[in-house]
């Protein structure tokens, strides 16, 4: 179990989609076995000036799917996380083999993930 910061905003809104009937899931998103695609991971400790294009660099070889970089923010600043998807499970599988592989100056942390798990995070942005 990971623990994470959250704003007083974050919770409202999470009350406000829950109330709403929409429980943890993204209104408009993608529904049904697309939210378990598992071609999504999740990378930790990235240099804040890190974007989608020094992380598509980073995976060089691996297919990203086009605009599937999300950067996490916190008060709308870089925190150091993201979620990358990849055209297909095995790219994403392929991709946390890379875990602790340096960008930049620094030692990335990457981990499996899902679909689900990134429109969550957009959620609480």
């Amino acid at each position: 179990v990971e623990v994470f910061g959250s704003t007083e905003a974050d919770m409202e809104a999470t009350r406000e989609n829950i109330a709403k009937g929409h429980g943890g899931r993204m209104v408009g998103g993608i529904g049904g076995a697309q939210e378990n695609f598992y071609g999504v991971v999740k990378m930790r400790g990235l240099p804040y000036s890190a974007g989608p294009r020094e992380i598509t660099a980073f995976f060089q070889h691996l297919p990203v799917r086009e605009g599937g970089v999300f950067l996490c923010e916190k008060d709308g600043r870089p925190n150091g996380e993201a979620f990358v998807e990849f055209l297909e499970e095995s790219s994403a599988e392929a991709a946390v083999q890379m875990h602790r592989s340096t960008l930049g100056s620094r030692y990335v942390e990457i981990f499996k993930s899902s679909r689900l798990d990134m429109q969550q995070a957009k959620m609480i942005r």
